[in-house]
């Protein structure tokens, strides 16, 4: 609606010189209208909208406009191709520093900028509520149309599923209750209940019971850090820096729980960090000294703590027993490096260049990692994973393709993947390159190869007969290594 009363300021709406007409010049207008609102909106989605909210203005959508009539006058046809790439990329993309998110934006667009815009019974969603009037009505008439629009947008008229509204009013709830416990007093009322202190201590003491020791390479069995040739196995480098990540969290939480504890008893004193873990303890929230230090993970801190522990429980058993017959994909703290290592044994064993080769994907039948083949890791090429969810579909392990999720249900284990390096490896156009990411925020530091630190890499899906690759990008479908509970 506000955008089609400030139309009038940038161009005449009535009227559109040249071949086209202005019955096609109005449909299209509204339809980039309807365009603007709605990548503004996305935001709401949290996540499933943006990897990074944008703040797209009134400047992209007069120059939205302005390129539309522009090209109406100057060309006899529509010229769809022009108009998508100089809109999506050049206009609105400008703003968009994410690669995924620029994917996502002119996906976006072909929805508003395709030859069947133009017939009558064109709608923006499956239920037919969202359609674009008449050209042959003023600017009124368009304006009075957007008025019998629903006051509430559902989630099908931006291309996602249903589930996508428990996103919204999940990410709501979450910063509601995160203000209500940073106003809350540290000091507990009456009623005999545990004091901060005495809730803070017990934490630390059984934190400081639970935590393993280091992990030591001396601990390493027979099948660990092999030699091939005249090279150590890839993994098994790999999983010395595992190693001594990992050791860095242990060195940390080992020390500032001992601290803490003594400076809950006033025997040294409280720093700024101790009593902003002091604060994050009793909240239930990871402290930011062990978080600096630690992986990217959204869960609250007992859930942290579980997980860590089952990740260093992991670590060791590969340091002790070899190289899992079906690899921990979320248990590593960084699974490129994992990765790389892989893409280099294949390299080596092959003599293939390593920048020639990319990961192929086969998904097996099953999620259940007890149900595989015991030697089958060992017999392959590449390497075998589990521990990734999908964030806004699932798995149908009957048709074998992504499919939407059931009500209610979010997140669904991916089944166990078989990664291959092939070189010169293309990806199939029919299949969906679903991005995955270490936490479902998706968004992180800008790294040196210009993508989000939080991306991990793209796993081609198939996607069956009934669906496009598109369909998936507008639902923001992705796969998360971690889960935020």
């Amino acid at each position: 609606m506000r955008s089609l009363t400030l139309v009038g300021d940038w161009v005449d709406f009535e009227q559109c010189e040249g071949n086209n007409g202005s019955a096609v010049w109005k449909k299209l207008a509204f339809s980039v209208c309807f365009f603007h609102a709605m990548v503004q909106e996305r935001t709401r989605f949290g996540s499933l909208g943006w990897n990074i909210p944008y703040e797209f203005n009134d400047s992209d959508l007069e120059a939205g406009l302005l390129l539309l009539k522009m090209f109406l006058v100057e060309q006899p046809n529509v010229p769809y191709d022009a108009l998508q790439y100089m809109t999506a990329v050049n206009g609105y993309g400008g703003r968009v520093t994410d690669f995924l998110d620029e994917r996502c934006i002119e996906t976006v667009l072909t929805k508003f900028y395709n030859p069947a815009v133009l017939k009558e019974d064109y709608c923006f969603d499956s239920k037919g509520v969202y359609k674009i009037p008449s050209g042959e009505g003023n600017l009124q008439a368009f304006v009075d149309y957007t008025k019998t629009l629903p006051l509430t947008d559902p989630p099908d008229v931006f291309g996602m599923h249903e589930n996508a509204s428990i996103t919204v009013q999940f990410n709501e709830t979450r910063s509601i209750l995160g203000v209500a416990l940073s106003v809350q007093p540290r000091d507990a009322g009456g009623g005999g209940g545990k004091t901060s202190d005495e809730v803070v201590s017990e934490l630390a003491t059984e934190f400081a019971s639970r935590m393993p020791p280091v992990l030591m390479e001396e601990e390493a069995g027979p099948t660990t850090f092999v030699i091939r040739g005249e090279y150590m196995d890839s993994l098994g480098t790999a999983l010395k820096q595992e190693l001594t990540r990992y050791n860095n969290i242990i060195v940390k939480m080992a020390s500032t729980l001992i601290d803490i504890q003594r400076a809950i008893r006033g025997e040294v004193l409280m720093s700024a960090e101790l009593d902003e873990q002091y604060t994050a303890m009793l909240n239930n929230q990871v402290p930011a000294n062990w978080a600096s230090v630690a992986y990217p993970s959204l869960k609250p801190l007992a859930s942290w703590m579980q997980d860590l522990i089952a990740r260093l429980t992991f670590m060791r058993t590969w340091l002790v027993n070899g190289p899992p017959n079906v690899f921990w994909f979320g248990g590593f703290y960084f699974p490129q490096g994992f990765l790389t290592g892989a893409q280099q044994n294949h390299s080596r064993k092959y003599r293939q260049a390593i920048d020639s080769l990319d990961y192929s994907f086969t998904i097996l039948e099953t999620a259940d990692v007890a149900e595989i083949d015991p030697d089958m890791g060992s017999t392959i090429d590449g390497v075998l994973c589990t521990g990734m969810y999908f964030d806004g579909a699932r798995w149908d392990y009957d048709n074998k393709y992504v499919c939407d999720p059931r009500p209610a249900e979010n997140f669904t284990l991916l089944p166990v993947t078989h990664f291959l390096p092939v070189p010169g490896h293309k990806p199939n156009v029919n299949d969906y390159a679903c991005p995955c990411y270490k936490t479902s925020t998706r968004s992180g530091a800008l790294s040196t190869t210009g993508m989000s630190t939080n991306y991990v890499l793209n796993v081609e899906l198939p996607c069956g007969a009934s669906k496009r690759p598109s369909q998936w990008v507008l639902a923001g479908v992705a796969l998360l290594t971690n889960l935020d509970d």
